[in-house]
């Protein structure tokens, strides 16, 4: 039989660490006072640009969102509150007409690409890419071509042709060198951007002067992928007629005449 000082020891234990139990499982909650439940606090989520100093940030070349990993790890922003940048005369691959926020990178000496390829994106972007420094921008490129290698955020136009939400810009760098992504909207319409980078997998032969051949009429199968691969703007952007018009990313192969293969 147990003394009753050792039950009483026991049961005081017990009851300190149902309390202890309670304080620990209640940090990081509040309480409604009316109907004394607990609730979680809802996670605060940093879009870059808002209604205050401290998110409107992105709104300038100096407050880029960065140095960004090139690891295809999203970073939201939004242009809701964004103005539009005096940069480059205004042009850089695409009229800087539109309110922008700005990511920046390091250099890899190769190619980035970077993508608003994500479910939370609600706006069409244009993208340029700058180096240099904010108060002396050299424009790189830009582009608001669809990322067609985005599997979400399709849509059709009226002409049935394949487009999506989603922009991607492929750029060359130098190793070590900084490089300012401004993301501005493609019209009126402001709205949320969640932005990525990656190297990207260019195919050998994505242009004319690389295309794989002579190919032999041996019915030799030919291994390539148009992932990441640009669209090639041919003469007069047809060849063959109306029906194959150059809209999309494409391969290039040699034979007897040069093929360039593209996928709708």
């Amino acid at each position: 039989m147990l003394e009753l000082s050792n039950v009483k020891m026991i049961l005081f234990c017990f009851g300190a660490l149902v309390l202890f139990l309670q304080i620990s499982s209640s940090e990081g909650q509040d309480q409604n006072p009316e109907t004394g439940t607990m609730t979680l606090e809802p996670i605060q989520q940093d879009l870059g640009t808002g209604v205050d100093e401290e998110r409107d940030v992105m709104d300038n070349c100096i407050g880029a969102s960065g140095p960004r990993p090139i690891n295809g790890v999203f970073s939201p922003g939004r242009t809701d509150f964004a103005l539009i940048d005096d940069v480059n005369g205004g042009f850089c691959g695409v009229n800087i007409t539109k309110p922008g926020i700005w990511w920046m990178v390091e250099g890899t000496g190769d190619f980035i690409r970077t993508s608003s390829c994500h479910a939370q994106t609600d706006i069409k972007v244009k993208i340029s890419a700058f180096t240099g420094s904010c108060d002396a921008l050299t424009c790189v490129t830009g582009t608001d071509e669809p990322d067609f290698e985005c599997p979400i955020l399709r849509k059709e136009n009226d002409l049935s042709e394949w487009e999506t939400l989603a922009t991607a810009l492929n750029f060359q760098t130098v190793l070590g060198q900084q490089y300012y992504i401004l993301v501005q909207q493609a019209d009126d319409t402001r709205g949320v951007v969640w932005l990525h980078f990656r190297p990207p997998l260019i195919p050998k032969n994505d242009n004319c002067a690389d295309a794989i051949g002579p190919i032999p009429r041996d019915l030799i199968r030919i291994s390539s992928t148009s992932v990441d691969a640009s669209i090639s703007y041919v003469p007069q952007g047809y060849c063959g007629g109306d029906g194959v018009p150059s809209l999309y990313p494409g391969t290039w192969f040699q034979g007897e005449f040069l093929l360039l293969y593209y996928f709708q």
